[in-house]
């Protein structure tokens, strides 16, 4: 019986890598609406659509100008309501001395005492509305909560736009993304 036949190859010393293909879909980690916190109308747009846009770059202005005065009335308002909390503390530091020494009925101490305690919650409600005007000027300002790729205005400058208003654009994070297969 002849040997049996034997092949013979040369071994090359190369890096062989795995191969796989995967069908995925790419999903940004954040998407968000950007919407109008107030109601104004649009004086600015600082963004090109479909652009990068910097996380707290400005984005859009609504008009300042019926926020300041508010914020100016209510600091007004804060001003009178404190002027009227001394006023009250001194009739009633006068009253102590008038109704312990019987000038002054007590039903007319208790009535100092109540117009005090009104003055004070009419300063800490002047405070309450000085915040809120603090607040709602700060959202004339409508800046981009991270960095990402800003889609199309729905609104141009010119337009009222409120709470209730459709989102002004969408903003979408770029950097990191998911990818999901399955």
């Amino acid at each position: 019986m002849p040997p049996p036949a034997v092949s013979v190859f040369n071994v090359n010393d190369q890096e062989v890598g795995e191969y796989h293909e995967f069908v995925a879909r790419s999903e940004a980690i954040d998407v968000v609406d950007i919407r109008a916190r107030v109601e104004g109308f649009l004086v600015e747009r600082n963004f090109t659509e479909g652009g990068l846009v910097e996380k707290d770059q400005l984005l859009y202005e609504i008009d300042r100008a019926p926020f300041v005065a508010a914020l100016k009335g209510a600091e007004a308002q804060l001003a009178s309501s404190k002027a009227n909390l001394v006023n009250a503390q001194k009739n009633l530091e006068r009253g102590r001395d008038l109704v312990k020494k019987g000038f002054i009925s007590q039903a007319d101490f208790d009535m100092q005492t109540s117009t005090e305690a009104q003055a004070v919650a009419g300063v800490e409600a002047a405070e309450a509305s000085l915040e809120t005007a603090q607040i709602n000027l700060s959202y004339t300002r409508i800046t981009a909560p991270f960095k990402g790729e800003i889609g199309k205005s729905t609104y141009s400058v010119g337009n009222l736009v409120g709470p209730t208003s459709q989102p002004l654009a969408t903003l979408t994070s770029m950097d990191p993304i998911y990818v999901t297969s399955r």
